[in-house]
């Protein structure tokens, strides 16, 4: 399950120091040695208390200055800090918002795991409560289920081991801005490879290669297109090579229907659409539409 690393340095090192430790060192999670070495510098890395409020301040003063952090292009809450060409790692600092007018960070509710290890630290707010699961697979490799493993929030001073394709966590929003840092290790062997995503509460652990951002655009689709738009999706749900992203398609489809008649008549579509793992969510949902 999920590990708890105890802080017990109270004193502080520059984003240079850790950086320079952690590359004189490596990182290799699986030697308790260097994860306990690379865990001791991130929590003094998490002791100074103004390095990312001065980095923040010095990008959005010159955003182009080589030196500075950048803003990671596919997650706009996501700050690279470190980088090291040739390295065993990165560092990342990853601000966690609070839920406001409806829209939510793409993180928030959705279980997933990692493709390789990382360790996280919370350095300012309360944190995102996350629910924790071990993942268990058969000898193919292939899920099994989810097993629960408790709640924990990751508030300032925390700091978890995560094992890659093994601790599965669902985080739900901070009760205010919260910030943490992250620190990844990079695997030859885990090179290409992208986090899964999970549904404990529907039929158990699955893989997801069609994850939050996916689901959001067929929504919008429905939501917002005519026909034509509704038509897509309808099409994607029937005959999209991605499992999940047809699941998100019928989800999308039923949650436009304003009447439980029209949204069971989706899902019985969904039953029928000859995918075994499909038809029996969906009769999950037309057993509670009753």
């Amino acid at each position: 399950m999920v590990r708890v690393i105890a802080v017990r340095d109270p004193t502080s090192a520059s984003l240079d120091e850790c950086v320079d430790a952690l590359c004189s060192w490596g990182f290799d999670p699986g030697d308790e040695e260097s994860l306990a070495h690379a865990s001791h510098w991130l929590g003094r890395l998490g002791n100074d208390r103004h390095f990312i409020g001065d980095r923040l301040l010095d990008h959005l003063g010159n955003p182009r200055q080589p030196a500075g952090p950048s803003w990671a292009p596919a997650h706009s809450h996501q700050l690279a800090l470190a980088a090291p060409e040739n390295s065993d790692f990165r560092l990342l600092a990853t601000i966690w918002e609070v839920p406001d007018g409806g829209t939510c960070h793409a993180g928030y509710g959705q279980a997933h795991d990692h493709a390789t290890d990382v360790v996280t630290l919370g350095y300012f707010g309360p944190g995102c409560l996350r629910d924790h699961f071990e993942h268990e697979e058969d000898a193919r490799g292939r899920s099994k289920r989810l097993r629960p493993a408790g709640q924990l929030a990751l508030g300032e001073g925390c700091m978890l081991h995560y094992r890659a394709r093994r601790d599965v966590h669902r985080l739900h929003p901070p009760a205010s801005l919260s910030i943490s840092l992250t620190l990844v290790h990079n695997s030859r062997a885990t090179q290409g490879q992208a986090r899964r995503w999970f549904q404990p509460e529907l039929g158990g652990a699955h893989t997801d290669d069609g994850p939050a951002a996916g689901e959001t655009l067929l929504r919008a689709a429905v939501a917002l297109g005519g026909e034509a738009a509704r038509a897509s999706v309808l099409h994607v749900a029937q005959h999209h090579a991605s499992e999940s992203l047809r699941l998100c398609a019928w989800q999308a489809l039923a949650e436009q229907e304003t009447s439980a008649q029209a949204r069971d008549a989706i899902w019985k579509q969904a039953e029928q659409g000859g995918n075994n793992r499909i038809a029996a969510i969906a009769r999950r949902h037309r057993a509670a539409l009753r």
